[in-house]
């Protein structure tokens, strides 16, 4: 119960973080500018709709400069309107700590025996806690981020 309890703050923050993310950065010059490009516009609405399904810190895709691909290199005039995101990103630990709490005490319980459930617990745990490192990680970017 704990583990679908985290699921659910998880999608309950992906809800909020929607609206609020898309407030935060509607008015940047240069966002709208690399929105005017067709398919950035398609990207940019698929990427917030896979963000609202899977994780809120999918849209981060955006701003990755990623092998230098055009949908992979958004760029905002100020890196402090990702404030929001950095604040989702981090409060978004919460819910995946009720995930590792959960899935240890799964682990607890059928620790004797090393069947294909065990493993999975074993998975969970080790890529929750690898997700948590690396949202205390993605806390801020350099201010010559852009």
């Amino acid at each position: 119960m704990l583990i679908l309890g985290g699921l659910g703050g998880l999608y309950v923050f992906n809800v909020i973080f929607f609206p609020i993310q898309h407030i935060s950065v509607k008015d940047d010059k240069r966002l709208k500018s690399w929105l005017a490009g067709t398919f950035n516009n398609c990207w940019y609405w698929s990427s917030t709709l896979i963000g609202v399904l899977a994780t809120n810190k999918f849209k981060n895709i955006l701003f990755c400069k990623l092998f230098n691909f055009t949908v992979f290199s958004a760029r905002l005039a100020n890196t402090h309107v990702l404030r929001s995101f950095y604040a989702f990103g981090f409060f978004a630990f919460l819910p995946a700590l009720a995930v590792l709490a959960g899935t240890g005490m799964l682990v607890s319980e059928t620790i004797v025996a090393y069947d294909q459930l065990f493993m999975a617990e074993v998975d969970v745990l080790i890529l929750t806690t690898l997700v948590l490192i690396l949202a205390l990680c993605h806390t801020s970017k350099p201010e010559d981020y852009f």
